[in-house]
């Protein structure tokens, strides 16, 4: 393709948009990523809206090698593209539910009315089951009922987005005809061969099913771990030992910490809630999750409620490190230990707290997360150190001159053998010594 022509158009300018048309462009198509708030000047380095290990580079090496561009007309992006991808990071409101407003009026306002039978709409934003037909019943109403549409479930993970959207294990699309175009069957096994399809709500429910089923396994490990602390037992050996069992995969959820976070996986399994309710099916298990992981997420808040009740809150001084909900990102969107900060905040109990990779315009946002650049001054001030992120610059502690310290709260469960912990300083580990009482 030449000039303005391109294989993909990107709708969707943040962490999936840009991930995936970077990895796109690394495969050999010409991408165009619609982007009206940052224009890239000549000789400039582009800054994506939001850290992913190796995204920088990646892109900046597709815009240099001419196939990936930043563009601020979506009409003549659309126009002139064979797949237009709608890959928006959908927002989650403090009740789990998926505000999908974007998605469909960027497919309302700016897709539909310029759409031709010989393109391809691409979705991979998190949408509810049943989205992607009524995208199509709109094409059928506009006349344009030979557009196709396709659905795949996004299954990546910050912190390791590209690597996971360079090897797609989850290989199913959704789709409105018998099989994606050539195209966007190009694009598909560029990342994937052995890709199998279903109508469009299947892959939809796949989506919500796959995350569902996470959170139900955080949930289950977290609970047991939670009765393991009370009667004695290992809990953080006991996932170990279950993944001995060929029937337990090597890489489940089940290790004792907090909850999930985010709303990545809150926003699925309140999707399947929605659909519960409106076909009348009772599912205690689907529904309650829900109460589980929130019940997980006040463990630590509960931790400070109960010093208070005991009289051992006097001159606490509480160092978070950690307040991006996940390592290797920098958002806090829906974060656990700023929903902690904020809970030690409205109890009046001191506290600071640091993040090596935490969004400085969010942290300037939230001026009353008492935020420290320095991690060595977190922990020279602090009684009590919560450690709520595994990022790897907390795994290798230097704790000498914690002159104030007596406890660590290790929610991350990063400390390992070669943090030489203070004599008289408690560590206190879910599934084995936290929480303390039930």
């Amino acid at each position: 393709m030449t000039g303005d022509s391109y294989h993909i158009a990107v709708a969707g300018a943040w962490h999936q948009g840009y991930v995936g048309a970077a990895c796109f462009a690394e495969a050999g198509f010409k991408v165009a990523v619609i982007d009206p708030q940052r224009v890239l000047g000549v000789g400039e380095t582009f800054e994506p809206p939001v850290f992913e290990p190796g995204l920088k580079e990646l892109l900046n090496e597709q815009i240099l090698k001419g196939n990936l561009n930043i563009v601020s007309n979506a009409l003549s992006a659309i126009r002139n593209a064979s797949v237009i991808a709608l890959m928006w990071d959908t927002k989650v409101g403090e009740d789990d539910k998926a505000d999908i407003s974007e998605t469909m009026s960027f497919f309302d306002t700016e897709v539909l009315p310029v759409v031709s039978d010989w393109q391809e709409i691409f979705v991979t934003s998190q949408v509810p089951a049943g989205t992607c037909d009524l995208m199509v019943s709109r094409l059928v109403d506009h006349g344009k009922s030979g557009v196709k549409v396709c659905y795949v479930p996004e299954n990546l993970r910050l912190g390791s987005a590209i690597e996971r959207f360079r090897r797609q294990e989850l290989s199913v699309a959704g789709i409105s005809g018998e099989r994606p175009g050539e195209v966007l069957t190009s694009v598909l096994h560029s990342f994937a061969d052995d890709w199998d399809y279903t109508n469009l709500i299947t892959a939809e429910m796949v989506k919500h099913t796959m995350n569902t089923f996470l959170a139900l396994t955080i949930c289950f490990g977290n609970e047991i771990g939670n009765l393991s602390s009370l009667v004695g037992a290992k809990g953080r050996d006991i996932p170990r030992f279950l993944k001995k069992d060929l029937r337990v995969s090597k890489s489940a959820m089940l290790n004792p910490g907090t909850g999930y976070a985010g709303g990545t996986l809150g926003r699925d399994v309140q999707a399947l809630i929605t659909f519960l309710d409106e076909y009348g099916l009772n599912s205690p298990v689907i529904r309650a999750i829900s109460l589980s992981n929130q019940q997980q997420n006040t463990l630590v808040h509960k931790h400070f409620q109960w010093l208070r009740s005991c009289g051992e809150d006097v001159g606490v001084m509480v160092g978070i490190l950690g307040l991006t909900y996940k390592r290797d990102t920098s958002t806090l969107r829906r974060s656990s230990a700023v929903e902690l900060a904020r809970c030690l905040y409205d109890m009046e109990i001191e506290f600071v707290t640091t993040d090596p990779l935490a969004d400085r315009v969010e942290i300037q946002e939230n001026g009353w997360l008492n935020f420290r650049e320095e991690l060595s001054q977190v922990i020279e001030w602090a009684s009590v150190l919560v450690i709520m992120t595994d990022h790897y610059q907390y795994h290798d502690l230097e704790l000498v001159n914690a002159n104030h310290l007596d406890t660590v709260i290790d929610v991350a469960s990063v400390i390992g053998p070669s943090v030489n912990i203070p004599p008289g300083v408690r560590v206190l580990r879910f599934g084995e010594t936290f929480p303390r009482h039930g």
